[in-house]
């Protein structure tokens, strides 16, 4: 998965929920991240992706169709807001 997919988690969880959950979410994934971040063409693993999307819904304590729901309609919000689509 591309790490883009990455950044737009984390942007959703820091800017719903704040570094202190987005960090947690990190944690209970066992995410190792270089330079704290995710770099947005680097591709990573499936089961990272995977991981971070159970982090967050026990973090969270929603359940999964929730937080895909939630992240489906937030990624389309963060490419528009970074110009990657355009209407």
């Amino acid at each position: 998965m591309y790490g883009f997919v990455h950044c737009a988690l984390a942007d959703l969880v820091l800017s719903k929920f704040g570094e202190d959950v987005w960090r947690s979410i990190i944690e209970k994934a066992g995410v190792e991240l270089d330079g704290g971040s995710y770099l947005i063409h680097k591709i990573y693993d499936d089961e990272e992706t995977l991981s971070l999307i159970a982090a967050a819904c026990e973090t969270l304590g929603l359940p999964l169709n929730d937080v895909l729901e939630a992240f489906g309609a937030h990624f389309l919000e963060y490419c528009v807001h970074l110009d990657m689509i355009a209407f």
